[in-house]
């Protein structure tokens, strides 16, 4: 049988003078952007008629074409990238390909994938920028925090001489993960001397000597070193100030710190009776939500859910939040949308109900079917939704079965294994308070006065919904 070669290919391949097609041939021969040597072989035969097409099968022939195709137009994609930002995901994209076809789970230590990266690095920035992005390559792959630890603290090394702000990056994302550990008695111990470390370079640290480029990356980072360090709270208009000032600028990694912290600053206000501060929180989970779904963030649906609740039930905007719903929902993973976007149509009907009692019952059928819809598909909510089951049959008042599904529900949650300590206690005492209340709303005589539920309510800790009973309570008559 005669070979034939693809038309596109040989096409394509015309459009490369000799000295693109010498690129070309270096761009396969790079271990990171090809690993099969028929392509080679392939583009050889292309380039020099005089060489005998190989002895192998059509259907291997063809495949082989196919995918110089394919590096082709990759390679096209690397020589027109310009901007240096394009660039650099370029590399990392390049280098996360080479990872997850060679990373050994039993590799102790990055310094063959550090020797790799120096292949695409232009100057030891780069080889920095590389290096980062394995790093969270590891996270993802699960990898020990002692092997992050030890490529973090070779990296810090690398940027000594010519990056402050990438330093510090270094130091914090460090202290950030063996925080997460810190029960573990190494862990201790590094966490203890990278502390003195931080402590010492923060001491030599002028203000005179940063570069105009860097300084707001430095300044960035030396707020989230005080946080980390200190573990105390940072002047909240600290904070806003360098967000407000810099909010195009900012880099992504500085604020998927910065607003978590900036929000917990607005909840603790919040919880001392400043509601106004709600609007601040919705505002900033907004802004986190739009830059999380650029970088394609797996914490979206949460932060919409976040952003759902804040909006709905604290606020009361439910057009609001419908419309956050219509514009967040196609950023979430494509297996986990139609769950999260039941999940949080639920919450909205479900407030409908609650701030809207003319139309409760409609509202209350509708956040059942959406929640049923997640109970169905994602286990991952389900003591959640079983929770908002009990919480509607609640507002209805006129399931003479409630005592029952309370106790259905306490058994459900003292066989679950997949909850931690805390939520468990949590959702127990929830169940226990909540027939409390609907005894006492359904029943006059019931022993109990509305005083004393609210007694022991105020004192019992953990109770998932707290403040919704306790809300439920203040509403009931004497």
């Amino acid at each position: 049988m005669t070979l034939k070669y693809s038309k596109k290919l040989t096409g394509l391949l015309s459009t490369l003078d000799k000295k693109g097609l010498q690129s070309f041939e270096r761009f396969l021969k790079s271990p990171f952007h090809n690993t099969d040597e028929s392509c080679t072989e392939l583009l050889s035969m292309l380039t020099n008629p005089t060489t005998n097409k190989p002895q192998v099968s059509a259907t291997k022939f063809s495949k082989a074409q196919y995918k110089l195709i394919s590096l082709f137009e990759e390679f096209i994609a690397h020589s027109t990238i310009k901007r240096k930002d394009e660039f650099q995901v370029f590399k990392k994209t390049q280098l996360l390909k080479f990872i997850n076809a060679h990373f050994d789970k039993d590799l102790r230590i990055s310094q063959k994938v550090i020797e790799k990266s120096s292949l695409l690095a232009n100057n030891e920035l780069d080889k920095y920028q590389l290096n980062y992005a394995y790093y969270e390559y590891l996270t993802l792959d699960g990898a020990s925090w002692k092997v992050r630890h030890q490529l973090l603290s070779e990296m810090v090394q690398q940027v000594n001489a010519f990056s402050l702000a990438d330093q510090l990056a270094l130091y914090n994302t460090n202290l950030s993960m063996l925080k997460l550990y810190s029960k573990n008695l190494k862990a201790q111990q590094l966490l203890a001397q990278l502390k003195d470390e931080l402590e010492n370079r923060l001491a030599d640290i002028q203000a005179p000597f940063f570069s105009a480029d860097q300084f707001l990356d430095v300044r960035a980072e030396l707020l989230l070193a005080k946080i980390l360090l200190y573990e105390r709270p940072v002047d909240l208009a600290e904070i806003e100030a360098l967000l407000q000032e810099n909010r195009n600028t900012i880099a992504y990694r500085h604020l998927r710190v910065l607003l978590p912290n900036l929000q917990n600053f607005y909840i603790r206000k919040i919880r001392t009776g400043q509601v106004e501060y709600y609007q601040n929180l919705e505002f900033n989970i907004k802004w986190q939500l739009e830059m999380e779904v650029q970088h394609q963030s797996l914490v979206v649906p949460q932060l919409l859910r976040n952003l759902i609740i804040i909006t709905g039930k604290h606020l009361g905007k439910l057009t609001d939040g419908r419309t956050y719903v219509d514009t967040f929902i196609p950023y979430v993973i494509k297996k986990n949308r139609k769950s999260i976007k039941n999940y949080c149509l639920g919450l909205l009907y479900f407030y409908q109900a609650e701030q809207n009692p003319q139309n409760k019952d409609h509202a209350l059928d509708l956040a059942f079917d959406h929640f049923t819809e997640v109970y169905q598909e994602n286990s991952e909510h389900k003591y959640d939704i079983r929770s908002f089951f009990l919480r509607i049959q609640f507002l209805r008042a006129d399931d003479p079965h409630f005592s029952l599904k309370i106790k259905n529900f306490k058994e459900l949650i003292r066989r679950a294994r997949d909850l931690s300590d805390s939520r468990l206690a949590g959702f127990l005492n929830f169940a226990t308070f909540l027939n409390y209340i609907y005894r006492k709303m359904t029943d006059p005589n019931y022993r109990k006065t509305k005083a004393q539920i609210h007694y022991q309510l105020q004192k019992k800790h953990p109770v998932s919904n707290k403040e919704w009973l306790l809300k439920k309570l203040e509403e009931l008559k004497e």
